[in-house]
């Protein structure tokens, strides 16, 4: 079986710097979401999961 990790699964940290930069910086890219977030200590691995989890959700379609 092939589990997907849930939104609430992540530390609470991570989640919020990914969706700040979405929702309220005007990111456009994964690529850009993924070079801030290294400089902020969030590992690439995390932030792609992030991203995908807020896209299965709805919450993004880029």
């Amino acid at each position: 079986m092939n589990f997907r990790r849930d939104i609430t699964s992540f530390k609470r940290e991570e989640v919020n710097i990914v969706t700040d930069l979405i929702f309220n910086k005007n990111v456009e890219s994964n690529e850009e979401i993924i070079k801030i977030l290294n400089d902020n200590f969030v590992d690439e691995e995390t932030t792609k999961e992030i991203i995908n989890t807020l896209k299965t959700d709805g919450y993004i379609d880029y």
